[in-house]
């Protein structure tokens, strides 16, 4: 039973929250300074920050027993130490001059913070924190307690041993929640690598001086399907170290920055709405975070709810002079936030948060107040000096930047307001130094850095790409000719002197009735057969191996010859232009010849026009953010054609082969655009009348042609993304594949 109640008792004091009943402060036996905080109990998560310089502490389960919020040190770099009071947590805010590394450990019951030191005394002004750590109850602002990266060693107070980096590359690492909160975190070489991050344009730039990355290992990552504010992450190598740039879309946003050992985290985090439409009232949409309550009043005074909504929250609000009135009204179990604004609603007020501190005023009286402040800055711009500077522009054209700069000026409306709302104000004036790619913009100073964030935009390399086009010309011929030369001629001479002659030809029968003649008037002796070309009747030979046969006999004589050809051909023609352009850019490549026509002049004579049978590539790609390319088309394939005589003279012909068609294609990736086939088969017959219509024996009187073509064309293109990062190597070397 002693042991049942001893570990009742245990049980209940560990399920018992702490309190943090005080905090100690004063220089440590290694000579750097030291914090104590009192009775807690527990180690703390810890994360730092860079800017503004602080080390926090929450403490889970921990109420506060110190009076007051603040606890000034104002020594060795320590500003104070802000103590907030959230739901079942504490935290615990110490204001450093610079970062600073330290450590964390539990002593009993006690919490000790060690900080190296860093001067022996600070200023009486602490610097603003820039609404980048949260100071309200529940810790729900910018940072987030429960996923954020404790970034001190916790330990015991008897180690003292350091933690050691055993990283040799940054393995950068991307992360988001259901916030759409985004962070990157990378690996330094050590727990004391410098990191200068700061914010130019839409980006946010992370510099490590001094440590250079290996080749392989610069990257971009493409994190835009996270659904952040962040769009790509760049990992550069540069003279100085390494760059590492994150790449914003077009929503607001704040970064905060935190390191656990030699782990840094960038955490970025969208902006619940811009100030614009905080002015305007465009929050129809809004979710309302805070802690429930209910109010059921009648009939009572305005200020009244507001210092019970203020007590209530622990929340600083100031309510304007002009206020009053009374409200009656019931709400049950409604957030405190939304409750607010029905009051202020219903009663025609409005308010502006400041730094943690809520106004509450009329709404005109807002409105005028916010209009004479705009107004105020009108008149100081317009008071002020003009000042000039030099823009170096790197990739773009300084008279493009300027034109869409001095662009901005044309507005309708009010002159003032649009001058105001412009990129340069009315004094403003822009001038361009085409030698050296230089603007010289001169106006006051806040404009022209108006001028220098749109260039930081607009100045950027254009990504350029490669085009890749194969024009592939098949061709394939077959022919099977057969042909035939027959003759026959004979003699017949009769007893009273009369005869009968036949050959293939009317001269070379008249050879032979004039032997006949002689033969039977003179009595020669014998008779001679006329040449071979008279005595072919029937000559339709091919140009191709041919065999002869001869029948020879006392008056007669047969000539046959028989020829055959058969001829197969293929042809490949292959035409491969390539050309590089910009992204947007529109570009032509073209190889061919001119070919001469004759035209005719009015009044008679003639002149040569020469027009283009080229094989030519016109292109425009653009890059889509998914690295796909669309582009626009072109592709030609001409040749001159056979000669046509006409009374001009020979004209010729161009056999056209043309596409042109709009295509989005993956980087790398080929695709066949299109083909043209054409097959013809020819088949001729020449032959004797009758003779030739014989079964098998007209085959010696004709002769047979059989044509067949075949033709085909294949248009491939393949489009590859130059990626300007490979600086080191060899960009083109796959382009000799």
């Amino acid at each position: 039973m002693k042991y049942i109640l001893a570990s009742g008792m245990l049980l209940s004091g560990v399920l018992h929250a702490a309190d943090l009943t005080g905090i100690e402060h004063g220089v440590n036996t290694v000579g750097g300074y030291q914090l104590v905080f009192k009775n807690v109990g527990i180690l703390p998560t810890a994360f730092n920050t860079d800017n503004p310089a602080t080390i926090v502490l929450d403490f889970a389960d921990t109420t506060s027993a110190i009076a007051g919020r603040e606890v000034n040190i104002n020594t060795s770099g320590i500003y104070d130490v802000d103590v907030l009071q959230g739901q079942n947590k504490t935290r615990a805010v110490v204001n450093l001059a610079s970062p600073a590394a330290y450590t964390v450990a539990l002593n009993g019951h006690d919490v000790i913070l060690r900080v190296n030191s860093l001067s022996s005394s600070v200023g009486k002004v602490k610097p603003v924190a820039n609404s980048q750590i949260s100071t309200n109850n529940a810790f729900s602002g910018l940072v987030n307690s429960n996923s954020a990266q404790p970034v001190a060693e916790i330990k015991q107070a008897s180690s003292n041993k350091q933690p050691e980096n055993s990283q040799n590359s940054l393995s950068p690492t991307f992360r988001s929640n259901q916030n759409k909160n985004g962070a990157l975190s990378f690996n330094l070489p050590s727990a004391n690598t410098v990191v200068d991050v700061r914010n130019e344009g839409d980006r946010v730039v992370a510099e490590i001086v001094g440590y250079k990355i290996a080749n392989e290992e610069q990257k971009r990552l493409d994190v835009s399907d996270y659904a952040t504010p962040v769009q790509y992450a760049d990992i550069q190598r540069t003279t100085k170290g390494t760059k590492i740039t994150l790449a914003m879309n077009n929503e607001p946003y704040e970064f905060v920055t935190y390191q656990n050992g030699s782990l840094y985290t960038i955490d970025i985090i969208p902006s619940d709405s811009s100030e614009r439409a905080k002015i305007a009232g465009l929050e129809q949409n809004k979710v309302y975070k805070g802690e429930p309550l209910s109010l059921n009043f009648q009939d009572i005074e305005v200020r009244a709810v507001l210092q019970i909504i203020a007590e209530f929250t622990k929340n600083n609000i100031v309510v304007s002079d002009s206020v009053n009135g009374s409200i009656t009204l019931r709400l049950n179990n409604v957030p405190w936030d939304q409750a607010l604004d029905i009051i202020l609603r219903t009663k025609g007020l409005d308010k502006r948060e400041d730094n943690g501190v809520i106004y509450v005023a009329p709404a005109s009286e807002l409105l005028q107040s916010e209009i004479a402040q705009l107004q105020g800055h009108q008149e100081k711009q317009r008071l002020l000096p003009a000042q000039t500077q030099l823009i170096q522009i790197k990739y773009a054209k300084a008279e493009d930047l300027a034109t869409i700069i001095e662009a901005s000026r044309r507005v309708t409306g009010d002159d003032s307001l649009g001058v105001e709302d412009s990129i340069l104000s009315e004094k403003g004036s822009i001038t361009v130094d085409v030698r050296t790619n230089t603007l010289l913009v001169s106006d006051v100073p806040a404009k022209i850095q108006a001028v220098r964030d749109l260039v930081a935009k607009l100045d950027e390399p254009v990504r350029q790409v490669l085009v890749d086009a194969r024009l592939v010309l098949t061709q394939d011929n077959f022919a099977k000719d057969f042909g035939v030369k027959f003759g026959a001629s004979f003699s017949s001479i009769g007893r009273n002197g009369t005869g009968l002659v036949g050959t293939g030809s009317l001269g070379g029968a008249d050879n032979l009735a004039n032997q006949v003649i002689g033969v039977t008037n003179n009595g020669n002796s014998g008779i001679t057969p006329p040449g071979l070309n008279d005595r072919l009747g029937v000559n339709l030979p091919v140009g191709g191996p041919s065999y002869g046969l001869a029948i020879l006999g006392a008056d007669f004589l047969v000539d046959l010859e028989l020829s055959a050809l058969q001829t197969e051909g293929q042809v490949e023609i292959v035409s491969s232009p390539r050309i590089v352009t910009q992204d947007g850019t529109q570009a032509r490549i073209a190889s061919g010849t001119q070919v001469p026509q004759p035209v005719a002049q009015e009044g008679g004579g003639r002149t040569i026009e020469y027009k283009d049978a080229l094989l030519s590539l016109d292109v425009t790609p653009r890059i889509a953010p998914d690295d796909m390319v669309d582009m626009q088309l072109e592709i030609t394939n001409d040749s001159p054609g056979v000669a046509d005589q006409t009374p001009l003279g020979p004209s010729y012909p161009i056999n056209k082969q043309q596409l042109e068609t709009q295509v989005l294609v993956d980087n790398g990736e080929t695709i066949v655009l299109g083909g043209v086939y054409q097959q013809s088969q020819r088949l001729s017959t020449s032959k004797v009348p009758l003779l030739g219509d014989l079964p098998l024996i007209g085959n010696a009187f004709k002769s047979k042609q059989n044509n067949y073509e075949k033709s085909e064309l294949l248009i491939f293109v393949t489009p590859r993304i130059i990626d300007k990062r490979l600086a080191e190597n060899d960009k083109f070397s796959n382009l000799r594949d």
